[in-house]
């Protein structure tokens, strides 16, 4: 599914004031261009041994932002694999990380005094993040579990009157349906509606756009074989050609050093960074320090983006 347009003023200039609604809705560290002295300035890392790291970091450091920029144009596909850890069917470790991150994330706009300033944002984002969403998975990957109850009693307890967030209220016709359906427990319902609208997906793909400047990808390897070469060779052959291509070696055993090193050789805007296991934040942290390009974007190495889509 489409996970990245939205319904945004496009290719302007957006005032940190008038843009909060984006600061708090997208989330994931993917689907951005983040210009590397911003990061640096904003002095956040992404935690280590978590997942939903994107949850915990991409929040604060949107914050320190001035202006934004939403371009609605498609410059790259970037794909998930069945399996991916955002998708994740360990609930128990889903439930610990994702009210681990929200919690973080809460405590840190409490110190410094923006709670009010952001209340709408964040009573939706723990609306999405620790109840709609992954509720949602529960039901179609297992139909009924005691995290149902969980996550809900989590949301709730921080936000009791969140169904009538602003944004709650805005969300599309087909999620009003299933957000109905889910607080009237008719999971049944719920399933159905999810595989017809798989049924419906429609990739479309467009060029044009004007980015430019060198971009720095980084990369966290850890125990990913059959999956990196894929991933590195999307990454190599996007028409957009100034990139930096960072591969953060996380402590891989076996051979995956040497995968990347050879990887690194067949193009030379490939570089390797070997490091100790530290998890995926961690490698991604490295990855930052170590790139000198005008923007960052990340990619997971399961995972990789469509051919030629930038």
């Amino acid at each position: 599914t489409d996970r990245f347009t939205f319904p945004f003023s496009a290719n302007r200039v957006i005032e940190v004031a008038e843009g909060k609604r984006i600061d708090h809705e997208i989330l994931l560290a993917v689907n951005k261009l983040i210009r590397r002295e911003l990061w640096k300035e904003s002095g956040f890392q992404f935690p280590k041994g978590r997942y939903y790291e994107d949850l915990a970091t991409i929040p604060k450091v949107m914050t320190k932002t001035k202006k934004i920029v939403y371009l609605p144009e498609v410059y790259y596909y970037y794909l998930m694999r069945d399996g991916s850890i955002i998708t994740a069917e360990n609930f128990e470790k889903n439930y610990e990380d994702r009210t681990w991150a929200v919690d973080q994330l809460l405590n840190t706009f409490e110190r410094e005094n923006l709670i009010e300033t952001y209340r709408n944002e964040l009573e939706y984002l723990v609306f999405e993040n620790t109840y709609f969403v992954p509720s949602k998975e529960i039901v179609l990957n297992e139909g009924k579990s005691e995290y149902l109850k969980k996550f809900r009693d989590y949301a709730y307890n921080k936000f009791p009157q969140m169904n009538k967030n602003y944004y709650v209220q805005q969300i599309a016709g087909k999620d009003k349906i299933l957000l109905k359906l889910l607080q009237y427990r008719m999971y049944g319902m719920m399933v159905l509606m999810s595989q017809l609208r798989r049924m419906k997906t429609d990739w479309q793909q467009s060029a044009g756009g004007n980015v430019s400047g060198t971009g720095s990808v980084v990369v966290p390897v850890y125990k990913v074989e059959q999956y990196l070469e894929r991933c590195v060779k999307s990454i190599c052959e996007q028409t957009y050609q100034e990139l930096e291509i960072i591969l953060v070696n996380d402590g891989s055993p076996d051979r995956f050093g040497e995968m990347c090193e050879e990887l690194a050789q067949k193009d030379n805007r490939i570089q390797v960074l070997h490091k100790q296991n530290g998890g995926l934040s961690d490698a991604r942290n490295a990855g930052v320090k170590t790139a000198t390009g005008k923007y960052l974007l990340f990619v997971d190495s399961d995972d990789y983006i469509a051919e030629r889509s930038g």
